[in-house]
């Protein structure tokens, strides 16, 4: 049964890509991709892998400070080539199957409760939720202020609406609308185990440098974002940047296929044409944000997975369950 609601669910999401995709072919000419992609700079394509890379090893670095409240002894090179493999395998199967393998393969090896990690996972995307919303509202307010279109009554409405889009994700997480009844029973079963992840709210201290970390990771893929736009020769304002940032955060909640394809084409369309930009050169910038960055990250991540045996088994290990 399970099997057949995550095929299924494949199928949602790749229907919805396909839709996506289909969408951002009628609107942009393929020849025009290809000038762009001739005059790319190769220098800026660098930067932008280099803060990309600066912003992966923040995030192992922050993971680390959560897994403080289940294992006050974890190294970071323990959990580097296991996040690394998440990643990858985020950005090759539906549905985050990455975090999953994540969770798993560490509590083999560090023998941690599943469910305890599975809760320091979850804390983490709580906590970037609520930078994704920060700055979609930020980078609104920002480009709405510039063209006088935004008002005290238009900002109230802008935060309104992103509250709405919260509460309605919790709503149906409760209706069982997003997870199959195995995973719901997964953390229902186990919530002693799961809420231990959540131990580091109580250490102040802690939860202040995993804020301070969580900016920092922000600000290093905002600049990773405006590197790849620069290569293309566009050059956006911090708002128009941050705004950017944030649609694409918001496309990423929307069931699609890995590397978020389709739907990450379809954030940047609609942003540059917001911005009354060239929508192709946000296509371009979106197909480079996948193939030099995600892609990076996916070819590190398969490499390790080949040469590590404990990755492969706990793979195996999920698909069978």
């Amino acid at each position: 049964m399970y099997r057949r609601s995550y095929k299924l669910q494949a199928f949602v999401a790749t229907a919805i890509s396909s839709i996506f995709i289909l969408i951002v072919l009628w609107q942009i000419d393929i020849h025009v991709l290809l000038q762009l992609f001739q005059g790319t700079s190769v220098l800026w394509l660098f930067i932008s892998l280099l803060l990309y890379w600066a912003e992966i090893l923040l995030r192992i670095l922050r993971w680390k400070r959560i897994l403080s409240s289940v294992d006050s002894t974890i190294r970071y090179t323990s959990i580097s080539n296991t996040f690394c493999v998440s990643a990858a395998a985020n950005n090759i199967f539906p549905f985050r199957l990455g975090d999953l393998l994540r969770a798993h393969l560490v509590g083999i090896q560090r023998n941690i409760s599943r469910y305890s990690l599975m809760g320091t996972i979850v804390l983490e995307k709580l906590i970037d939720i609520v930078a994704v919303l920060t700055i979609t509202c930020w980078g609104a307010f920002g480009v709405l202020s510039q063209t006088g279109a935004m008002s005290k009554v238009g900002l109230a409405f802008l935060i309104v609406g992103a509250g709405i889009v919260v509460l309605g994700a919790i709503y149906l997480v409760k209706k069982n609308r997003f997870f199959s009844n195995k995973l719901v029973l997964f953390f229902h079963e186990r919530m002693g185990h799961f809420k231990k992840g959540f131990g580091i709210l109580l250490r102040p201290k802690i939860l202040s440098l995993v804020i301070v970390e969580t900016l920092l990771i922000w600000a290093l893929n905002t600049l990773a974002i405006w590197a790849i736009i620069l290569s293309l020769g566009i050059s956006l304002s911090i708002s128009e940047v941050l705004l950017l940032e944030g649609i694409i955060g918001l496309a990423a909640v929307i069931p699609s296929a890995p590397a978020g394809i389709g739907t990450l084409q379809y954030a940047f369309l609609v942003t540059f044409g917001m911005l009354h930009l060239d929508k192709s050169v946000g296509v371009a910038a979106s197909l480079l944000v996948q193939g030099v960055l995600l892609g990076s990250i996916t070819l590190v991540g398969v490499l390790i997975f080949t040469f590590d045996s404990k990755s492969r088994q706990a793979f195996r290990h999920i698909r069978h369950e």
